[in-house]
């Protein structure tokens, strides 16, 4: 086979592959040219990422680590941005990667790619990540993404590669134990601090310069797309029936429990829906819960969730900048929330967003919360909610935040 076919083929194999422009190299290939797999692998990447920046999709994955890659081609004189994350699964600091790649200013900032140290299988965010940039996969890919820009925004275990450029922004998306290790690690090292509100800032040690820069969602996500009793209906709720929900990951450092305990507590006519993704076991624990709760698998257009639900309870011990409950404020939904994450500085901002509740909150003191939530004088601050996350946190007004900081950051 001549140099052109095989090329061809490799296209082809790539194009064809379940995530787009996903690059593995024929078995056959590696036998017979093993001297050329750096030549080959290099014209691949530097091919399917000047496709990328055509508005076509590309993944790459990196399996040789001998491998010799070219860097991407500059797009003028913008600045070159990349941005690392764990994985690409359903959480909502995978969410808002993916978001901000979207919307950081393209104008302004050249988006190079993604870099996504642990490959877990696709799924939504996936997906929509292709659509808007290139996604590399593996210790290799982040590297090769960290040295080949000029500003790099990282979170979690996928750390800082060796190599990152000067302007390295490790951001904390809350204050769990887990988050206190990396913050310290961090902190140690010659990177820019950021934290997405004043209480993940608290997972780096007191005294550190942290940028605290505010989330956003996507509002078309939010508008309903099907009837709300449609969607009642295939949930399987009667006529009548109150539906309390958790929405998002039902991880139990989120207290999803907090749903079924507020309808258990208001009686008959109150259901707990839970429409999210999680750990088998967690899910097989919510669904002993009485009275039997339903259980719905992720929906990615979240609107019309937020619209069959009478009120979105969020429980949880820590948050960063929850993204579900500002999700549910743009949607107009009632929201319960312990006064945590981002609530303590937005409300002394705004003014009261939500009806509040204690951390590890009783089965009386969410029912009554509820109660609040769904009485008429409660509307009032639903609408106000609404009107403050739609002007203050949309993910355009996350990406100008970000864009406006790298620039500054990079002009230091």
């Amino acid at each position: 086979m001549n140099e052109h076919a095989l090329r061809e083929q490799l296209i082809e194999t790539a194009l064809a592959a379940e995530l787009h422009n996903l690059v593995r190299l024929p078995g056959e290939f590696h036998a017979a040219n093993p001297e050329r797999r750096g030549e080959m692998a290099a014209w691949i990447v530097q091919c399917l990422l000047a496709r990328s920046r055509h508005g076509e999709r590309a993944v790459l994955d990196f399996w040789d680590d001998r491998t010799r890659l070219p860097s991407p081609p500059r797009r003028r004189d913008k600045p070159r941005v990349g941005l690392l994350s764990p994985t690409l699964l359903m959480g909502g600091a995978e969410r808002w990667i993916v978001d901000l790649a979207c919307h950081l200013d393209h104008s302004r900032l050249d988006v190079v790619g993604i870099g996504v140290h642990t490959w877990q299988g696709g799924g939504p965010l996936l997906r929509r990540a292709v659509q808007t940039t290139a996604v590399m996969f593996h210790e290799k890919g982040c590297q090769y993404l960290a040295c080949n820009v000029d500003a790099l925004i990282c979170w979690g275990v996928a750390g800082v590669p060796d190599g990152s450029p000067k302007c390295s922004i490790y951001v904390s998306h809350g204050a769990s134990p887990c988050a206190e290790r990396w913050g310290e690690v961090m902190a140690k090292k010659p990177v820019k601090l950021a934290a997405v509100s004043r209480w993940a800032a608290r997972a780096f040690p007191p005294g550190s310069d942290v940028a605290v820069i505010h989330n956003g969602v996507d509002p078309t996500r939010c508008v309903p797309q099907q009837p709300r009793e449609k969607v009642r209906a295939q949930w399987g709720l009667k006529p009548g029936e109150i539906a309390i929900g958790h929405v998002g990951r039902l991880g139990f450092d989120k207290n999803p429990a907090a749903a079924a305990m507020a309808a258990s507590a208001l009686g008959k006519g109150y259901r707990a829906v839970y429409v999210g993704t999680g750990l088998p076991e967690h899910v097989r624990m919510l669904r002993h819960l009485r009275p039997e709760p339903i259980i719905r698998p992720y929906v990615e257009h979240i609107g019309d969730v937020f619209a069959a639900l009478d009120c979105f309870v969020l429980a949880s011990p820590s948050e960063g900048f929850s993204l579900a409950l500002t999700e549910a404020w743009i949607s107009g939904c009632p929201t319960v929330a312990t006064r945590v994450g981002a609530i303590p500085e937005l409300e002394e901002r705004f003014g009261q967003l939500t009806q509040h509740v204690p951390v590890s909150p009783s089965g009386a003191e969410l029912a009554e919360a509820v109660k609040r939530a769904l009485s008429p004088e409660n509307r009032h601050l639903v609408a106000h909610a609404q009107s403050v996350a739609r002007k203050h946190f949309t993910v355009e007004m996350m990406g100008k935040r970000w864009t406006d900081y790298i620039l500054k950051t990079l002009n230091e």
